[in-house]
């Protein structure tokens, strides 16, 4: 390197000794200078980053109440249908309820004995009316059975809201029941 420096003219020298303090100084103003600045980059960057991911969690759950939401405006078509194919009509009101519910009867080859107790409660909200009809029932478990599914293939929206198991005949295989069924009709 000495014979390289040997080579070169006064002026030649003191412009490369110029140049290299420069670059040095150059370097160690941008280390001393820049530095904080990078670290400072690497901490934005990593705020970026986790804001970023806040921002996907948000629109996930921004389109999870969209979906919720497009449920809900469907569900009114949805009630209406229910109303006109699973609710009793308004004119027919419990009456009908009762007819259908002597139908079931007969199907599951049930006899009823003793009275039958209605209970109403309105859902005004809803535009609503349920029917409660309690009645004691005495049978083997597959005419129970029976009835239960006639109940539930019913084209009414009828279901058995409590059994009451109040004596069972082990000899005869005969139960007695106290059994509460509900129908709704629209208001």
């Amino acid at each position: 390197m000495r014979r390289f420096l040997d080579l070169l003219k006064p002026l030649e020298k003191r412009i490369l000794f110029a140049s290299a303090f420069l670059c040095g100084a150059g370097i160690l103003f941008l280390s001393v200078f820049s530095l904080p600045r990078l670290k400072e980059l690497s901490r934005v960057q990593e705020t970026l980053s986790g804001k970023e991911r806040e921002l996907r969690l948000v629109m996930r759950r921004c389109e999870e109440k969209r979906r919720q939401w497009s449920m809900w405006e469907n569900t009114e078509g949805v009630m209406e249908d229910l109303r006109k194919e699973r609710l009793y009509a308004v004119n027919e009101g419990p009456k009908q309820f009762r007819l259908d519910l002597q139908l079931l009867f007969n199907e599951a080859g049930l006899q009823v004995s003793g009275m039958m107790n209605y209970d109403y409660l309105e859902y005004e909200k809803e535009k609503i009316r349920k029917v409660s009809i309690s009645f004691p029932l005495q049978g083997t478990y597959e005419v129970l059975k029976r009835f239960l599914y006639s109940v539930e293939k019913s084209s009414k929206f009828i279901h058995v809201e409590r059994i009451d198991f109040l004596d069972i005949d082990p000899n005869r295989g005969i139960l007695r029941l106290k059994i509460s069924v509900a129908g709704y009709y629209a208001l």
